[in-house]
């Protein structure tokens, strides 16, 4: 993890001074930085920028943006949707996706989902481990969270389609997914797609169902694998 990278929600220029609070003030403050120390900073849209501490007070620092230390090339599209899990199952499918490079989340209720209630304060709280995550793996891109009320919504996505299937006819993911296509991987939840959901993905999705491993998984070890797998042929 680069250990002095810090966030800042806003369209960052050179020669001109941002606040850290929050979060990233906590952690400048965990580092026991000073005044007079450079630090790395992003903005989630692709740049990385070295910044010089001005000063740090109770409730805020000031960082003064000095360079800039790289602008990075537009990352490969590769999205994980998601029936809702059990709210901490969740959390670990974030991070972990946003570590192997999943660029668009989409959560969902399904059938026979768990009926979590997303608080504002819950999406708040997904969105500081997208934050984290995004800082720990060294990625410059900011994913994207969306919230659909339905699965059929994503029929208005261009991309390969896949669902993990657990039956034996289904083809193995490594060898069925094609190098430098977009894909969307949709993960069920602990207790499974209902039959009604398999025919709308097939039907109306169009979406290939495909097996990752000969045994039954958990739903955040069969997101993991998924974006595991489709992470390498891009």
């Amino acid at each position: 993890m680069p250990h002095n990278r810090y966030f800042i929600d806003e369209t960052i220029e050179l020669d001109k001074t941002y606040n850290l609070h929050d979060n990233e003030l906590h952690h400048l403050n965990v580092m026991r930085s000073k005044s007079g120390d450079k630090i790395e900073v992003i903005n989630g849209k692709g740049f990385l920028f070295e910044g010089i501490i001005t000063s740090i007070e109770k409730r805020s620092a000031e960082i003064t943006i000095i360079k800039l230390l790289e602008e990075a090339e537009s990352e490969p599209d590769l999205f994980l949707a998601q029936c809702f899990p059990k709210l901490s199952n969740l959390e670990l499918i974030l991070e972990k996706g946003i570590e192997l490079g999943c660029t668009r989340f989409f959560f969902f209720p399904s059938a026979l989902s768990e009926k979590i209630i997303l608080t504002e304060n819950k999406k708040k709280r997904l969105e500081l481990i997208m934050i984290s995550s995004m800082k720990q793996s060294g990625r410059l891109f900011m994913p994207q969270i969306t919230f659909l009320d339905e699965m059929v919504e994503m029929q208005e996505i261009s991309v390969c389609m896949l669902y993990g299937d657990i039956s034996k006819k289904a083809p193995d993911m490594l060898h069925h997914v094609s190098s430098n296509k977009p894909y969307l991987f949709i993960n069920g939840p602990e207790k499974g797609f209902s039959e009604n959901e398999i025919a709308v993905m097939e039907e109306t999705l169009f979406a290939k169902g495909v097996s990752l491993s000969p045994n039954i998984l958990r739903c955040e070890t069969a997101a993991i694998a998924a974006m595991a797998v489709l992470a390498q042929k891009l």
